[in-house]
Parts: structure tokens; sequence; C-alpha cells
């Protein structure tokens, strides 16, 4: 992400440019250009790079706590949004795309998916700076990440059918905002994409990973196995489970019917969805092409599911008094307290990557050359790798240093770090400082001298590609 944005603060035309570095583009699966203009922004203003993702974070947590403080407002108690809100900011998904995959996408999609559903709750009564909203909302999720954002909008559609009010109008708004994000799309549309995940399949979930309370880093694995996040989360399941309890019972009639009905309707759907007996229903319809992951669905499961957890509280009146209330905020808070637990990095990466490796497979981060190319001496070339897909085989960094008609005259064929962490046990987002001190001949005479590096199969000798060519030239 901080070389996205520092693209696009470099002048990159926001209209035509697609985030391509270190990544595949896929128009409806990769990041839109809502969060990177907001961190170019930030950068042309000033910010490094690093500071300004992190500010852009930052306000989507912060625009999307908000929003679904306002949205539950509309419904529920003072009270009850306030556990809503809380609990839709302290999610374990919602820590997860911040704190481990660091996707700025999501978190867009995450913060502008309660004002869609304010505005259409405010709409529906008419007013026009909800309609206004909504249709702003619309756009800016298709500008976020337009696949997830298209399955965002199908919830949000069949909340403007089951409420009542002024529907008309309100689903006018509704069409203007995504015809206003589908013709800001057309550019990234005309652009070649990857297409889906042909490993999607792979990633569908198992009942029990929405319930495990377990906590990795990285990203997705194959298999019952994947050490990722998927739990909906203890308190908020069980403050779910109350709201059911009294909405059945009735023990309150405040919050609305319909709209209780439908979030469940919802929650249980699209939770559902994430399964793998589900398989068939995504080949079917296509859905498949909107995500990289099924489980990417559980950001929209999240200010449903939220708003059913603080509608516990007006449904059931005994936990509106005072004590009890104040023990369930803390609650929400404290039972996610273990997920807040970065792991921080002290790179602080270029403006661009030195250069890619393979099919976006490795990124050369920084390279560093330390001592004299003399007769005799040592010279140390200190590489920081970061791993952008899982590898299976284990490359050789090779390291020339080259004269002026590129005759080697020194070099190094060592696997990372000396042939301890080999790039197959890498994990993806990883990055490794990778020293590699080579001796100079003392017959070396003196004149200018490059080094090349790169990466090779030891098996086969072949080298991985590197723009067009196959290696690196540094000028120490």
């Amino acid at each position: 992400p901080v070389y996205h944005a520092q693209e696009l603060a470099a002048g990159a035309n926001p209209l035509t440019w697609t985030p391509h570095i270190g990544t595949d583009f896929d128009p409806w699966r990769s990041d839109g250009r809502v969060p990177y203009l907001l961190a170019a922004l930030a950068i042309r203003l000033g910010l490094a790079g690093t500071a300004a993702i992190r500010l852009t974070l930052a306000l989507a947590l912060a625009l999307g706590a908000w929003g679904m403080y306002v949205w539950a407002r509309r419904r529920l108690s003072v009270q009850a949004a306030l556990v809503a809100a809380l609990a839709y900011t302290f999610l374990p998904t919602t820590l997860s795309i911040l704190y481990v995959r660091g996707a700025v996408g999501e978190a867009w999609i995450w913060a502008l998916a309660p004002w869609l559903l304010w505005g259409i709750t405010a709409g529906l009564k008419g007013s026009c700076l909800g309609q206004l909203v909504m249709a702003i909302a619309v756009a800016l999720l298709l500008w976020s990440q337009a696949g997830l954002a298209i399955l965002a909008i199908v919830p949000a559609a069949l909340l403007l059918l089951v409420m009542p009010g002024k529907r008309a109008r309100t689903a006018i708004a509704l069409a203007a905002g995504i015809a206003i994000g589908l013709l800001g799309l057309i550019p990234w549309l005309r652009t070649p994409g990857v297409g889906p995940n042909p490993a999607y399949g792979d990633h569908f979930l198992y009942l029990f990973q929405l319930l495990l309370p377990q906590w990795g880093h990285g990203v997705s694995q194959k298999g019952w196995q994947d050490t990722l996040s998927f739990q909906v989360g203890a308190i908020v399941l069980g403050l779910a489970l109350l709201s059911a309890y009294g909405w059945w019972s009735r023990e309150s009639n405040r919050p609305s019917g319909h709209l209780i009905s439908l979030a469940w309707g919802v929650v249980l759907a699209l939770s559902l969805l994430t399964l793998g007996f589900t398989a068939p229903l995504w080949r079917i319809t296509g859905m498949s092409r909107l995500l990289t992951y099924p489980w990417q669905l559980l950001v929209i499961v999240a200010p449903w599911v939220s708003l059913l957890a603080g509608s516990a509280i007006d449904l059931i009146p005994s936990l509106d008094a005072r004590p009890r209330w104040a023990a369930l905020v803390g609650l929400v808070i404290l039972v996610s307290y273990p997920y807040l637990a970065p792991r921080y990095t002290q790179i602080k990466p270029r403006p661009r990557p030195v250069a890619i490796l393979g099919e976006n497979q490795i990124a050369l981060v920084d390279a560093e050359v330390t001592g004299e190319i003399r007769a005799s001496s040592t010279v140390t070339v200190t590489l920081t790798w970061q791993a952008l897909k899982p590898m299976d085989l284990d490359y050789t960094v090779f390291i020339h240093i080259v004269d002026e008609q590129n005759q080697i005259k020194a070099q190094r064929d060592k696997q990372p770090q000396d042939g301890q962490h080999p790039t197959n046990a890498w994990s993806v987002g990883e990055i490794v400082i990778d020293p590699h001190p080579i001796p100079l001949p003392a017959d070396l005479p003196t004149g200018r001298y490059h080094i090349n590096l790169g990466m090779y199969d030891w098996r086969t000798g072949q080298r991985l590609r590197v723009g067009d060519t196959n290696f690196v030239r540094l000028e120490p």
C-alpha cells in the first residue's frame, strides 16, 4: 500500500492508475483508488508513506465507528447504539483487517457500509441529507473495492424494500450512487485483470472457524488449519443471541421488528455462504469473480451482527441498568484486548521498491552496499526482501561484481541469510534482512565496477524475471 500511495502522490493519473506494484491487478478484487488517493494527499502534505497509510486506516476506523453509532441510533437507544458501535469497532474481523492483513480497500468498505445503511434509513424518513449521504457512500464503496461493494449493496437494497417510508426517492438516490460508482470504474474495467482466484474453492470455512478464538498472522492458508481469525466474537455472538431471545419473547418493542428480522437473515445467509457446502451456488451465480476469498463476506456481516448485539440492550430491559450496561461495554473491549497486538517492522520503505522479482513473488525493498570495491577488500551487500506470494522453491541469491565489459570479477551464490532461511520458508509479507559479504581478489585492477544481483532456481539455473531482464544492477 505504501508503494501505491507514493506512486499516486508522484503524479499518476488517478482515473487510469491501477494498483500493480507487487500485486496482481483485478478490477473487481483489487483495492480501489479511494484509500490510496487519501494517502497520496497526506504524502503531498508532508507525511511519510508509512504514516500516510496509517492515517488512512485510522480515518477508516473513526468513520466506521461513527457511522455504526449513528445508524444504530436511528432505531436503538443511546446505550444500545454505543454497544453496537463498540462491537463493530472491536470485532476480530475488524482488527484482523487493520493489524494482520492491512487490507486498505476492505477497511474502507467497513468504514462506509454503515453510512450506506444510515442513508437508506434516514432517506426512507424523507431526509434529503440521508439520500445524499447514501449516494456518496455507494459510489465510494465501489471505488474502495468494487466486488465486495456490490455484495454489500445487496442487503442494503433489501433494507430499502422491507422498511416503510419514501422508497421511490430513496431508490432513485441509491441508483444514482451506483451509476456514478460504475462510471468511475470504467477505466479500470478496460484494464485487463488476472481474473478470479483459481484457489477460491480452497478457502471456504468450516463452521467451527466462525467460533474458534485463535489469532494468527500472515495470509490465508488452504484448509481447516488456516491460522487467520474468522471468529464472530464471543461477546458479540452472545449479545446477538440475547437479542433473538428478547425479540422472540417481545419484552420490548422499541427496535423495529422488520429490521431485526432482516439483520438475522443477512447474518445467517452471508455466514453460511462462507462455508464449503455453498460452493456450487458460488459457481452457478459467478459471485466468486467478485472476491479473492469467500470469508471476505464477514466484512459485510459485521454491521448487521453488531446491530443485533446492540439491540439486546433494548430488547432485554434488565441489561439497560447502569452497572450491567457498563459491564457489557467493558467486556466488548476487554475480550478483544489480546488481539490488539500487531507485529511491527522498523523498515522504512523507499517510494518504490528497488525491484520486483518473478511474477510479483518477491520485492527487493532495499539494497545497501558497504565497503570499497578494491583489491583484497570485502564488500557487503545487504538486501532487504519481502515475500509477496507463497513460494515452493528455495531460490539462490546471486551477486556478481562486474567490470565495464560485464566480466565477473567476484561473486557470491548463496541462499538467503547464509542458507539459514530459504525462500520456501518465508511467510507472505515477511521482511528478510539478508547480508552478503563478498571477498575481492588481490589482483583486482582499479576501475569502475557494477553489482548485478538476482535469484535463480539452483536445480535448473533459471533466473527469476526482473522487469524486462533477469537481474538488478546496483551502482555502488
